[in-house]
């Protein structure tokens, strides 16, 4: 630290602030008197706090400034600068790397050039607290902001795809044995976000989670079966010929927007064995156990789907969930002894747009003027394969959600996300997998949104799954975060790069007109590795980047805590 408390100090060539350690600081404080400078002042330093001038009073004069990284200078309102010659160019250059600022509470810098002096000035003003912007509407650039910058991230996991796209509010809803993380996952036990919507439900023995057992007084037994609709297994539930009249079943614990509306489609695949004749269908209030509705339906020895309508006739549930989402449990029964199998089922409101989509979603949306969202994510992208979400929805398959945990039944797929898409009034950006998805994966998947129906196989099977046109999806992503060891398919940036090569080629091949996306790292968020994996991109992989995703977290305000780590004066 050097500390001017006045006099003056004549330096005839060049003045260097420099932090020369990784963890250094060079200060000068300058209170008052003449600090003049033959040439040039250069501030900045290797140190992550580097070089800094405090310049509450006096003067300095000097040939020329250069503010090297981490370097600074704060004038406060007594404080002067002058250079001897026009430097505003190498002032903005400057300001790119270092930071000129003054400050006193309600301080601003103003940089001006001299013409009478041959002299550029920076000095403090005084300004009062209340500020005031003059816009001129007559002048203006070219220049636009892109509006894809006004997008949301969207991961396809949890509550965030069911029931926040697509609103289904079942968990599970072909009954297949639940998915933990252990330690033969793909990714690290530790960085399980295993969601459910109730997490206080046990595991029960034959039951599928996060089904539960009813009637467990009549002592039924129950079982996952491979005699299954679709996927590994249907949930097998015997009831004995001594059980009585207790209905017996399979019950979930559920959330509707009963504030909302009344009415709800149940749709369910449905076997029975032996003296089963019917199946009924319940839906509780939660907290009081009161049946608000019920629909019964004949049964058969073969799979058959059934379907109706539950009503709450204008009833509020008894609990909350979120402040107003109604808690209910939804039981299949049956009163008849004997086996009954039940699978791929599904509960959504009738207002659900086009019998599916959530409503309040895309209104939320539209009022916050999102432009364009991405998908299927996110980690989970990692670990998807397109083709387990096309065609009809009840042959889909179940599968392991192998980043977070839990199941994805992938009753939202790239049909139905794009056309949420299209009823949103949103821009898709597709995020293909880096990890389980090959690169001839990725380019099929690009042909099944954009290719022609009548020249190209997965075009015609896109038309055959109810959507001729091509989509005309323009930007596609190659990989999510791959520099984690969290991600599936992680790897270093010199081996993302030369690959990433291979899916930009066999993409473009399947549509030239596409942009590719590389999967860049946020230098803001990750300071450890001097920008070191974007660098690498650039060096390998040249003008084959059409986009670089830097992944940047704006984290904001997020509580009240968060308001300490600020200077609000």
């Amino acid at each position: 630290v050097m500390t001017m408390e006045g006099g003056s100090l004549l330096v005839s060539e060049e003045f260097w602030l420099i932090a020369g350690t990784s963890k250094g600081r060079a200060i000068l404080e300058m209170h008052d008197g003449l600090l003049e400078i033959g040439t040039e002042l250069r501030i900045g330093g290797w140190g992550s706090r580097g070089g800094h001038v405090q310049l509450d009073g006096g003067t300095i004069r000097a040939g020329a400034l250069t503010l090297r990284e981490n370097g600074s200078i704060n004038i406060r309102s007594d404080g002067k600068l002058i250079l001897d010659s026009d430097v505003s160019v190498s002032i903005q250059e400057a300001v790119d790397a270092g930071m000129v600022m003054a400050y006193n509470g309600t301080g601003q810098v103003r940089i001006e050039y001299d013409s009478n002096e041959d002299k550029t000035i920076a000095s403090a003003q005084m300004l009062s607290k209340e500020a005031s912007v003059k816009v001129k509407v007559d002048r203006y650039s070219s220049w636009s902001a892109d509006r894809l910058l006004w997008g949301r991230f969207f991961e396809h996991h949890g509550s965030d795809v069911y029931p926040g796209i697509y609103e289904q509010y079942l968990v599970n809803t072909s009954f297949e044995p639940w998915y933990h993380k252990d330690e033969n996952s793909p990714t690290p036990v530790k960085d399980v976000k295993e969601w459910l919507v109730f997490g206080d439900v046990e595991e029960t023995e034959g039951v599928a989670y996060p089904w539960e057992p009813f009637g467990v007084e009549s002592n039924p037994l129950f079982e996952l079966s491979s005699d299954s609709l679709n996927s590994e297994t249907a949930q097998k539930i015997v009831r004995t010929m001594g059980t009585g009249n207790v209905p017996v079943g399979v019950a979930q614990r559920i959330m509707l927007p009963d504030y909302r509306t009344d009415q709800y489609r149940v749709r369910l695949f449905v076997k029975a064995e032996e003296t089963v004749e019917q199946i009924e269908i319940l839906l509780r209030d939660y907290g009081t156990k009161e049946i608000v509705d019920s629909v019964s339906f004949p049964v058969s020895s073969q799979w058959q789907p059934v379907e109706g309508l539950l009503n709450l006739l204008g009833h509020q549930a008894s609990s909350k969930r979120y402040g107003r989402q109604g808690i209910y449990e939804l039981a299949v029964v049956t009163p008849d002894p004997g086996i009954l199998l039940l699978d791929q089922m599904t509960v959504f409101p009738t207002d659900a747009v086009n019998g599916c989509y959530n409503p309040e979603t895309i209104e939320v949306l539209r009022d916050a003027g999102v432009t364009t969202i991405r998908w299927p994510g996110g980690n989970f992208a990692s670990g998807y394969h397109w083709q387990d979400g096309i065609g009809p929805v009840d042959q889909r398959p179940t599968r392991p959600n192998l980043a977070w945990a839990g199941l994805e039944n992938n009753h939202v797929g790239t049909d139905e996300f794009l056309e949420f898409c299209e009823i949103a009034g949103l821009t898709p950006i597709i995020c293909v997998g880096f990890g389980y998805a090959s690169v001839s994966e990725a380019a099929a998947w690009v042909e099944y949104v954009n290719g022609c129906p009548e020249t190209t196989y997965y075009g015609a099977l896109r038309a055959q799954n109810g959507r001729y046109d091509p989509y005309a999806i323009e930007i596609w992503q190659v990989g999510n975060e791959v520099y984690g060891s969290y991600q599936i398919g992680h790897t270093d940036a010199a081996d993302y790069a030369t690959r990433y090569l291979d899916y930009y080629d066999a993409m473009k091949a399947a549509d030239p007109t596409i942009k590719v996306m590389a999967m860049g790292r946020d230098p803001g968020y990750h300071t450890d590795d001097e920008n070191a994996w974007n660098k690498t991109l650039f060096q390998i992989i040249g003008d084959k980047m059409d986009i670089m995703d830097i992944h940047r977290y704006v984290r904001g305000i997020r509580n009240e805590s968060d308001l300490e780590l600020w200077d609000l004066t």
